[in-house]
């Protein structure tokens, strides 16, 4: 991820507001389900998300001028209960340059956070000119149409068949 985490670095650095590149990570995609995960599961995902959230860090520091400082801060956000918890909202904050979107599941993470408070607070965010960007899962969750598996009865043997895909839009969740 060295390279992603490099381009990123650098708008983020270029977005950067009163000399602060402050970038939050979310690590939702990481979740096997969107409603809830052992607290075995979420110690792992948090200890492998703080390691990508230290990676995102440290390329903003290279990229910054000495006039900008960077901080990382991870949204431990895994679950829908999560997203709808007032307080993650809190990290969430008018200050940000750029918002990091972790790989994984894509649909999970688009289950997480559909309609919350979360999911608006990132469309308002996005409008007002904080970056949004992603691996993987976190890249797939931003298009007007994201591909999330297949539809029962469907896999890869037959994947290009019409119906195969399952495929989600705004207007269809």
């Amino acid at each position: 991820y060295s390279d992603i985490y490099a381009g990123f670095a650098q708008e983020a650095v270029a977005n950067a507001r009163n000399g602060q590149a402050n970038i939050l990570v979310l690590p939702m995609a990481y979740s096997t389900n969107a409603e809830t995960i052992t607290d075995t599961e979420r110690a792992t995902n948090l200890q492998d998300a703080e390691e990508r959230r230290f990676q995102i860090e440290e390329a903003c520091k290279r990229a910054a001028p000495e006039n900008v400082t960077c901080a990382a801060t991870l949204a431990p956000i895994f679950t829908r209960s999560d997203a709808e918890n007032p307080d993650m909202l809190k990290l969430f904050t008018d200050d940000l340059a750029a918002i990091f979107i972790l790989g994984g599941d894509q649909t999970i993470a688009m289950q997480v956070i559909t309609d919350t408070p979360i999911e608006e607070t990132l469309a308002k965010l996005y409008e007002s000119g904080v970056i949004v960007a992603g691996t993987s899962a976190g890249g797939g969750m931003q298009a007007a149409a994201m591909l999330a598996g297949y539809n029962p009865n469907f896999a890869a043997g037959n994947s290009l068949q019409f119906g195969a895909s399952d495929v989600w839009h705004t207007t269809q969740k």
